[in-house]
């Protein structure tokens, strides 16, 4: 089972999550939306002076673990975010993009009834073997790499 690790750009929503024995994870949390970098000292100055906007695109962080796995830190970015072109920090990678699909009040994907609208997300995470060779720099996981003796390592899927 991999451990899954969310936090906020506040630091205050947090979970400690366990997948199944299949990888898969549900949990609930609020829709992202777009947030400022701190304007204020060096970074401000510098955003001033190249005519940038101190804009993050709306996304979720997760921090994912599993033994015998790399630890994957990464960031899942909300479709259609006016901000996906234009990150502040240069974070948004096409593979890191995914749907937040909405749906109106009823059955969520737990069989819960949920009163109002809420959007659901699904993306694959592959972490790469602990023995792996040193990662893609893609931030998504890249490919699993190869062992120490050149043989494919099998990538784990974790899927929230």
């Amino acid at each position: 089972m991999a451990t899954t690790t969310c936090r906020s750009p506040a630091s205050t929503s947090r979970g400690v999550l366990r997948t199944d024995v299949e990888g898969r994870l549900r949990f609930r949390t609020i829709l992202p939306v777009a947030y400022p970098v701190p304007t204020d000292g060096p970074v401000g100055q510098m955003l001033v002076a190249s005519g940038r906007h101190p804009w993050r695109p709306a996304h979720v962080h997760f921090r994912i673990q599993a033994p015998g796995y790399k630890t994957l830190i990464t960031h899942v970015f909300r479709a259609g975010d006016p901000y996906l072109d234009s990150d502040v920090v240069f974070g948004v990678r096409a593979s890191l993009v995914a749907d937040y699909v909405p749906h109106a009040s009823g059955a969520g994907p737990h069989g819960r009834e949920i009163a109002g609208r809420y959007h659901t997300l699904h993306f694959d995470f592959v972490l790469a073997r602990s023995d792996a060779a040193p990662a893609s720099s893609d931030p998504a996981g890249g490919s699993a790499g190869a062992t120490t003796g050149g043989a494919p390592s099998a990538p784990r899927p974790v899927r929230a």
